[in-house]
């Protein structure tokens, strides 16, 4: 089940993709769809799972709170985690942890790549 959530993920952190114009992969996706009126592949949804979808909703919550460094993005800490999930009333479990950190390196190296190729 983790696998389809980090396939799900893939797919929407590449959609996300800023481009050298400043709008995302999505946006031109979406426009050459309305142009066209042909969907582009790309746009096809990934499903996630249901019993573990809310692991998406708290990585990009947490996301939200990442801190930046020199235009790239640090990753979330262990600690960082769990000060999110405290005041929101969340026992992270283990497999919570690993999904997340799995989902982490992703981003970071969805970041890395874009950053190398500007």
């Amino acid at each position: 089940m983790k696998e389809a959530l980090l396939q799900f993920a893939e797919h929407e952190i590449s959609l996300s993709a800023r481009q050298s114009d400043g709008a995302t992969l999505r946006e031109h996706l979406e426009s050459l769809a309305n142009q066209t009126g042909e969907m582009p592949q790309e746009l096809e949804a990934v499903d996630c799972p249901e019993p573990i979808r809310y692991l998406w909703g708290y990585f990009t919550s947490m996301s939200k709170r990442r801190t930046w460094n020199g235009g790239m993005a640090n990753p979330i800490s262990n600690q960082e985690m769990q000060a999110w999930a405290q005041p929101r009333g969340i026992a992270l479990s283990a497999f919570d942890v690993e999904a997340l950190d799995d989902l982490e390196t992703m981003y970071i190296e969805h970041q890395s790549k874009a950053a190398a190729g500007k």
